[in-house]
């Protein structure tokens, strides 16, 4: 947990950087394993990654440097570079000399969930260590709307299980101009050492707002459109989580520079509109997808009444998104497998969120792994089950 916030004489970016520096220094050893871990002994940048990083490294300078005082985007956007900047000067304060990092090797940490589609060869998507397709995540309207559950779960290879539990508290302001308080001064979220965002991700802000997502793939040539002039998803989940009082702002913040890289479904639920005991009011639910050229966003707070209970397992829901992504193509040529309604994971979610009446029971449909018994995992595939879809 770390708080921060100007002191007379100073600015929000130096308090940015004065929390940074306190979180490098004092979780060094834990970013080092973390990046030796992941990073270190499993991928290296290609001239390519490495050049376009540069580029919009250089993108983002000239954005900041000509804002106008006024604005909450880029305003932000500086404020997470700053504490990144933090978090290396902290670091190589007490790092010993053999377990020394560059700011650039830090902001990789940041970038794991980018790295999916940002080009490694010109063309191509990067073969990074992401963790891709590695969540589940439900939104469970309670019988009788008593009460309004959201859970998220992840999984992943052994090596990237070494996890932090993060609460920001950061008094800034939304922009340069005076008073412009942030929002959302207070998130907490689930995520990795040196890790600025989530990644997973899995937020809750002051402005009682839940946030999660999961993962989707992008298999048609769409990717071509994934330029550097952009500013990368972890970075605009964390400006829209402090500039957002509702879902449907979450959504506009977030789609500001979208540069189609870690292409999500996100839910977001606003705890301010809802009541227990009542029904559902416009604005309690929204869902967002990104993919490159385009973020989708609408108030599926009407399908959540309806049905009780919304189910994201790393496929696309909205038609454009579906048919633009490629996902479309991959049902045709290989089946259900791909298709929203009727993956394995659909029809388990269809099946047992019934069950949900309580936390305890919310928690074991989340836990629940018995793929290779349920008839609803039977695959046409060797094993003949799914652990996944």
């Amino acid at each position: 947990s770390i708080s921060a916030a100007p002191i007379s004489g100073t600015t929000d970016l130096l308090a940015a950087a004065a929390a940074g520096f306190l979180e490098g220094a004092l979780s060094q050893t834990r970013i080092w394993q973390y990046h030796y871990n992941t990073l270190a002994k499993t991928w290296s940048p290609t001239k390519t990654f490495a050049e376009f990083v540069d580029a919009n490294e250089e993108y983002m300078d000239k954005k900041i440097a000509t804002a106008d005082p006024s604005d909450e985007f880029w305003h932000n956007v500086a404020l997470i570079r700053a504490q990144l900047r933090g978090i290396h000067l902290g670091y190589s304060s007490v790092a010993p000399s053999q377990q020394a990092l560059t700011y650039r090797q830090l902001l990789h940490i940041n970038l794991e969930g980018d790295m999916e589609n940002i080009p490694t060869q010109p063309g191509k998507p990067s073969s990074s260590p992401g963790r891709r397709g590695h969540c589940s995540s439900l939104v469970k309207l309670l019988p009788d709307n008593s009460d309004l559950y959201v859970s998220q779960v992840t999984w992943s290879t052994l090596n990237s299980m070494l996890r932090v539990y993060k609460r920001y508290n950061f008094a800034f302001k939304r922009s340069a101009a005076p008073d412009a308080k942030t929002y959302a001064e207070d998130v907490t979220f689930s995520s990795y050492p040196a890790s600025l965002a989530s990644m997973d991700d899995f937020y809750l802000t002051s402005q009682h707002l839940a946030i999660q997502e999961t993962t989707f793939g992008v298999y048609s040539n769409i990717s071509d459109k994934i330029k550097p002039q952009c500013v990368f998803e972890y970075a605009r989940n964390i400006v829209a989580n402090r500039l957002a009082r509702t879902g449907g702002e979450w959504a506009y913040v977030f789609g500001l520079e979208n540069s189609g890289t870690y292409n999500n479904q996100f839910q977001v639920i606003d705890y301010k509109r809802f009541t227990p005991g009542e029904n559902l009011q416009e604005g309690v639910f929204h869902l967002i997808e990104q993919i490159p050229t385009m973020v989708v966003s609408t108030d599926m707070s009407d399908y959540l009444q309806r049905e009780m209970y919304f189910g994201s397992y790393n496929l696309a829901y909205f038609p454009d998104v579906i048919k633009l992504s490629g996902q479309a193509d991959q049902e045709r040529k290989y089946g259900s497998w791909f298709n929203w309604n009727d993956t394995a994971r659909a029809k388990i979610f269809r099946r047992d969120h019934v069950k949900v009446t309580d936390m305890q029971s919310m928690q074991r449909l989340m836990r629940y792994n018995d793929y290779k018994h349920d008839p609803l995992s039977r695959c046409d595939c060797t094993p003949p089950y799914t652990t996944e879809n």
